[in-house]
């Protein structure tokens, strides 16, 4: 866990169960109910700790920074080359030559 988490700061540690979030049990990807929060309001949690302990945090969210990439062409690039491209941006096997 990094150190400098707000689940580090709250002392959760690997092996705690989240049990609640917000009053509701929670069942599921747990990521998607942290997606559908509000970021900008604290999420309460009913934590089930490693120790058998059970407690209460709030625990702050935020956003999340997201990379974006773009391609450029560089001069010269020939209608096959961004053919190719294309197709391994889709996943697809480039054609063999005959």
């Amino acid at each position: 866990m990094d150190e400098s988490s707000a689940a580090a700061r709250l002392h959760l540690t690997v092996g705690d169960t989240i049990l609640e979030a917000d009053g509701k049990a929670v069942s599921g990807d747990f990521n998607q109910i942290v997606q559908k929060h509000d970021p900008k309001i604290s999420m309460h949690l009913k934590i089930g700790a490693v120790t058998g302990e059970t407690r209460e945090v709030d625990l702050p969210l935020g956003t999340r920074k997201i990379d974006e990439y773009q391609f450029e062409d560089l001069p010269g690039v020939s209608v096959a080359d961004r053919s190719r491209r294309a197709a391994f941006l889709r996943g697809e096997a480039e054609a063999v030559a005959q």
